[in-house]
């Protein structure tokens, strides 16, 4: 199973709707693992000063890189070709890293991409939280009745 963190945008006015269409595709050729969700950036590396909004899916795949990519950029081109706005983008998907590579460096270091990322680590620490509250709810993090003293989560008996 391969992986990819890809990102989406558009500053069409229609942005959010472009997004959940093109989310709605990558479902079709990929399991997505984690996702942003919707979010506004300013523009960087262009001249419109539109505001995009944006999103980063984390997905796994069976499809090589190559395939992927193409799928991606004849979904772009066709929803570019049906929607057309003077100087906005209506649906742009990057692949940004691959397999642990960063395939697109100068979007991999933007501000628009690292506040998706970090949308996505904010969600992964709620979940995470989450769990270990469950956990500990359940009495699965150890209970003082078996000698634990409650410190099994963390991998300490007395």
């Amino acid at each position: 199973m391969n992986t990819a963190t890809i990102c989406l945008g558009s500053n069409a006015s229609d942005a959010r709707a472009h997004i959940a269409r093109a989310v709605a595709f990558i479902c079709t050729i990929a399991s997505i693992h984690d996702d942003s969700g919707d979010y506004p950036s300013d523009p960087e590396h262009t001249a419109t000063t539109a505001i995009y909004t944006n999103r980063i899916l984390e997905i796994g795949t069976a499809l090589h890189y190559d395939r992927l990519h193409s799928l991606c950029k004849k979904y772009e081109s066709t929803e570019r070709a049906a929607t057309v706005e003077e100087a906005r983008v209506t649906i742009d998907i990057d692949i940004v890293i691959f397999n642990g590579a960063v395939l697109r460096p100068l979007d991999h270091a933007s501000a628009y991409f690292n506040k998706g990322l970090a949308l996505l680590a904010a969600s992964k620490s709620e979940v995470e939280e989450e769990d270990f509250a469950g956990e500990v709810a359940d009495g699965e993090a150890g209970s003082v009745g078996d000698g634990d003293i409650g410190l099994a989560a963390v991998g300490v008996h007395i």
